[in-house]
């Protein structure tokens, strides 16, 4: 049987994005196509307004709160992608930028949720 955090983290889906850069000989580092991980399941969430304002909002940039029942293994600058979002797999994903994470539990620390805050970014012109 699932715990609790378990049933928490569902509904969409977060796809982890490795990116690495090469060398030019004229216009420095040259970024590369982003190459998807694991798709992991959790539960992406648009923050608020004033949940945004805590994370020092830069002009309209959406800001989300991502929950998994498991650690996502992913740092700070680490891109990625919501590929499904309350339980509807998106024609277009949403590209975002993981800010931070966090790591909350029950007192006993049976139980851990991780989250990732994350902005969502314009992908015009980039890998």
């Amino acid at each position: 049987m699932p715990n609790n955090v378990s049933i928490l983290a569902t509904g969409s889906t977060f796809v982890p994005q490795a990116i690495s850069s090469s060398q030019g000989s004229v216009f420095g580092n040259t970024p590369s196509e982003p190459v998807d991980g694991t798709p992991l399941d959790c539960n992406a969430q648009v923050m608020s307004a004033s949940e945004s304002e805590e994370f020092d909002t830069r002009g309209e940039r959406r800001r989300w709160e991502i929950f998994f029942a498991t650690d996502p293994a992913v740092n700070p600058n680490t891109r990625g992608k919501i590929t499904k979002w309350q339980s509807q797999v998106l024609p277009e994903p949403y590209t975002v930028r993981v800010l931070t994470t966090e790591i909350e539990g029950s007192p006993d620390g049976s139980l851990l949720m991780y989250i990732l805050i994350c902005e969502e970014i314009d992908t015009r012109g980039l890998g």
